[in-house]
C-alpha cells in the first residue's frame, strides 16, 4: 500500500501557510492572483511581451522587476506552462478543471507519496495496460527500408526470450544517432509493432525528453529513481503527458526499484528508454545493475534505449557485463530506401541524390530540412563548446585537436561532445562505427573556421574555408555532372594531406603532420584560367616551400588529361607532381596520362569495374577507393548515389 511520509527537513513547529496561484490569460500577458490561506495577498499582471516567460529565465513583472518570492515565481511558471498546454484560444482564459498550484512549501520540503509494496490498481495501470505513445499529429508516415521493423522486432523478441544468468548472452539493443535523427519515432514504431505482433509482452515506454524531461541538476534525484519515477508515470492513470503534469507528479511522488519490481511481478515486459544520454555522466553501476537484473537477464524481459552518444552504449556495457561475452547490440536506424521513395514520400520531385546524402540518408533530417527547422542551435552549442575548450589550451594542442577532428572523417574517432553530430552504424565485421553526417560536419568546420581564427594558422584556416565551399558544391552540383564527385574527392584529399594520414596508394606521400597544405597556390607567371594543362603546370613553381603540399583544382578548364594536381616539395625544395583524372562513372578516358610530367597518374572512378591500367593511368580499385575515402565519406560516394537511385541502400537494414 502507499504510505505518505514527510521530509525530515520540514519545519513542523508551526502550521504551514497555504499559498495558491491562480492565473488568467489577458492580452499578451498573464493576470496572476496569489492567495495565502484563502486570502488575496497580491494581484499582478505578468507581461510576456519582449520578456519571455521561460523556465530557464528569471520571471519578471510588468515593470521589469523580478518577482521577489521564488515560490511565487515557481507557481507562475507552473501555471503558465499548464495554460500553454491547454491550447486555449480565448482572450481571457481561466484554468478550469485544474487544482490550483499549491506552493505551501518549497518542493524540497513538501511531503511526497512514497510508492512501496503492492501498486494501487486504482491509480496505476498494470504493465499490460500501460499506454504507448503515438506519433505526433501531422507527422509524416514512417519511412523504412524493407522489413526494418520486422527484423528489428524479431531480434528484440529473440533476446527477450532468453534466460542466461552466467554468460550474459542476453543483450540490450541501442539506437544511436544525432539529434532529430529519427530515434524517438523509430522507438515508438518498434514498440507499437512488438505489441501488435505479440500481446503477451507488456511494453513500457519512457523518455528523458519531451513530456518527461529532466529537471535542473540541483533538482535531479539519483539515476535509478529518475528512471523509476518515469516508469510509474507511464502507468499513472491520470497522467496528461505534459511537462507540467509530470513536474507535478515528480513533486508528489518518490519511486524506487522495489515498487517497479513489485509492479512488474512476473510479467513479460520490454522497456524502451528514449534519450538515456540526457543522464550524461550520471549513468553508474547501480542503474546498470537495475536494468540488467530487471530487464536484460530474466526470460521474457527486454531493454531498448536510444542515445545521441555512442559512449553511453559503452558505459552501460562496461557496467552491466564483467565478461567479454556481454555486449550492447547496436541496431542501425532506418535510412532512405531509394531516391524515388524519398521523392514520392516527401512530395519533392527535384530532391537530388547528393541532397539526400548530405542529410545522411536520414528521413528525420530530411523532414526537418524541408520544414526549415534543422537542429542548428544544438549543433552550434556543441561546436562552440568545442571551440571554447580549444581556446583554453596551448596553441599547439589546439591545432592538434583540430587535425584530429578533421581526421575523424577517415577514422570515425571523435571527441565525446561532438559524437552527437554523428550517426552510429555496424560495419562489415559487425563492429560499431561512428560516421559523420555531411551537413553537420560542414557546419562544424564552418564555425571552427570563423571562430577559431585566433589559434588557427592562416594556411589551415584557408583549407577549412575550401572544405566548406566544396561541401556546398557537393550538395548543389547538377546530377551526373561530375562536380559532386570532384568535390568529394578533394574534400578527402585535403583532409588526408592536412592530417598526414596518407594512404600510400592514391596519395603516396610521406610527410609529418607539421607540413603546410595550400589550395591553388603558389601559382605565378601564367594565367590561372589557361586552357592548356601544360601551360597551367608551368605556373606551379619548381622550387617551392620546403616540406610543403599544394592541391590545384582548375575546374574552369575541364582538361581532358586531368582534373586535380597534387604538388609537393621535399626537404630540399624539389617538386613532385601527381595527376588525377576523376570520373563519376566507370569510363576510362581516351587521353593518355602524361608520364613525363607526373610521378604518378591516377584514374579515380566512382564505379570502377576493373583493375586494369590503360593509357598509362593507374586505375584505383574499389577497395583502394574505400580506404582513401575512410569511414564516413565512402558512404557518400558515387556507388552510394547509384544504390540510392536503384533503391539498394545497404545501411540501415539490420542483419538477422
Amino acid at each position: 500500500m502507499e504510505s505518505i511520509t514527510s521530509n525530515p527537513n520540514a519545519d513542523s513547529s508551526s502550521s504551514p501557510v497555504k499559498r495558491v496561484a491562480i492565473l488568467k490569460k489577458k492580452g499578451k500577458g498573464l493576470y496572476l492572483r496569489l492567495l495565502e490561506n484563502g486570502k488575496v495577498v497580491k494581484n499582478e499582471y505578468i507581461s510576456s511581451e519582449n520578456k519571455a516567460i521561460d523556465s530557464g529565465l528569471e520571471l519578471i513583472d510588468e515593470d521589469g522587476f523580478a518577482l521577489e518570492n521564488a515560490e511565487y515565481a515557481a507557481a507562475v511558471k507552473g501555471c503558465f506552462f499548464r495554460l500553454q498546454d491547454s491550447r486555449g484560444n480565448h482572450d481571457d482564459y481561466v484554468l478550469e478543471n485544474e487544482t490550483p498550484f499549491d506552493i505551501s512549501e518549497p518542493e524540497a520540503k513538501r511531503p511526497r507519496i512514497v510508492l512501496t509494496g503492492s501498486p494501487d490498481s486504482s491509480k496505476f495501470h498494470s504493465p499490460a495496460e500501460t499506454e504507448l505513445p503515438k506519433p505526433d499529429e501531422g507527422e509524416w508516415d514512417f519511412l523504412e527500408p524493407e522489413k526494418w521493423l520486422d527484423t528489428t522486432r524479431e531480434q528484440l523478441v529473440d533476446h527477450a526470450k532468453r534466460k542466461d544468468k552466467n554468460s550474459n548472452r542476453c543483450s540490450p539493443i541501442a539506437f544511436i544517432r544525432c539529434s532529430r535523427g529519427g530515434k524517438t519515432r523509430s522507438m515508438v514504431e518498434l514498440a507499437r509493432k512488438v505489441r501488435e505482433e505479440d500481446e503477451s509482452y507488456s511494453i513500457v515506454f519512457v523518455t528523458f525528453n519531451t513530456d518527461t524531461p529532466l529537471h535542473s541538476k540541483d533538482e535531479q534525484r539519483d539515476p535509478v529513481e529518475e528512471l523509476c519515477i518515469r516508469i510509474a508515470y507511464a502507468a499513472f492513470k491520470e497522467k496528461k503527458s505534459t511537462p507540467t503534469d509530470f513536474r507535478r507528479f515528480y513533486a508528489n511522488y518518490t519511486v524506487g526499484r522495489e515498487w517497479v519490481e513489485a509492479w512488474l511481478q512476473e510479467a513479460k515486459c520490454i522497456l524502451f528508454v528514449d534519450e538515456i544520454n540526457l543522464l550524461q555522466d550520471r549513468i553508474d553501476g547501480i542503474l546498470a545493475d537495475f536494468l540488467k537484473v530487471s530487464f536484460v537477464l530474466p526470460a521474457g524481459r527486454g531493454f531498448v534505449f536510444s542515445s545521441h552518444r555512442a559512449t553511453v552504449s559503452r558505459q552501460l556495457a562496461e557496467f552491466m557485463f564483467s565478461t567479454s561475452n556481454g555486449e550492447v547490440i547496436l541496431r542501425p536506424l532506418p535510412l532512405i530506401p531509394s531516391l524515388k521513395q524519398a521523392r514520392d514520400h516527401f512530395k519533392t520531385p527535384d530532391l537530388s541524390p547528393q541532397e539526400v546524402l548530405y542529410l545522411g540518408l536520414i528521413p528525420g533530417l530530411i523532414v526537418e530540412e524541408l520544414a526549415g527547422r534543422l537542429p542548428k542551435q544544438r549543433r552550434a552549442d556543441l561546436v562552440t563548446g568545442f571551440i571554447n575548450s580549444l581556446a583554453a589550451k596551448p596553441p599547439a594542442q589546439s591545432i592538434k585537436e583540430v587535425l584530429l577532428l578533421l581526421g575523424s572523417l577517415l577514422t570515425g574517432m571523435i571527441f565525446k561532445p561532438l559524437q552527437e553530430l554523428m550517426t552510429a552504424d555496424v560495419n562489415e565485421k559487425g563492429n560499431m562505427v561512428l560516421r559523420w553526417i555531411p551537413c553537420h560536419m560542414a557546419e562544424a568546420i564552418s564555425k571552427l573556421r570563423m571562430k577559431g581564427g585566433y589559434f588557427l594558422p592562416k594556411w589551415l584556416g584557408k583549407c577549412l574555408k575550401k572544405i566548406v565551399w566544396l561541401f556546398v558544391q557537393f550538395r548543389t552540383a547538377k546530377w551526373e555532372s561530375g562536380e559532386a564527385w570532384e568535390a568529394l574527392f578533394i574534400i578527402v584529399l585535403i583532409v588526408l594531406c592536412v592530417t598526414g594520414e596518407f594512404d600510400d596508394v592514391v596519395v603516396p606521400l610521406h610527410f609529418d603532420d607539421n607540413v603546410k597544405v595550400k589550395f591553388n597556390e603558389p601559382f605565378s607567371g601564367v594565367d590561372f584560367r589557361t586552357k592548356s594543362p601544360t601551360e597551367f603546370i608551368k605556373g606551379i613553381p619548381k622550387d617551392g616551400e620546403k616540406e610543403g603540399i599544394s592541391i590545384y583544382y582548375p575546374n574552369h578548364a575541364r582538361y581532358e588529361e586531368l582534373d586535380v594536381i597534387l604538388a609537393c616539395w621535399d626537404s630540399n625544395g624539389t617538386r613532385s607532381l601527381y595527376g588525377y583524372q576523376l570520373k563519376e562513372d566507370s569510363i576510362i578516358p581516351k587521353a593518355f596520362a602524361n608520364t613525363n610530367m607526373f610521378q604518378g597518374s591516377y584514374l579515380v572512378r566512382g564505379l570502377p569495374t576493373s583493375t586494369v591500367s590503360k593509357r598509362h593511368w593507374r586505375a584505383v580499385t574499389a577497395e583502394e577507393l574505400d580506404v582513401f575515402f575512410g569511414e564516413s565519406a565512402k558512404h557518400w560516394s558515387a556507388k552510394s548515389w547509384k544504390r540510392l537511385k536503384e533503391g539498394n541502400t545497404l545501411s540501415g537494414v539490420p542483419k538477422s
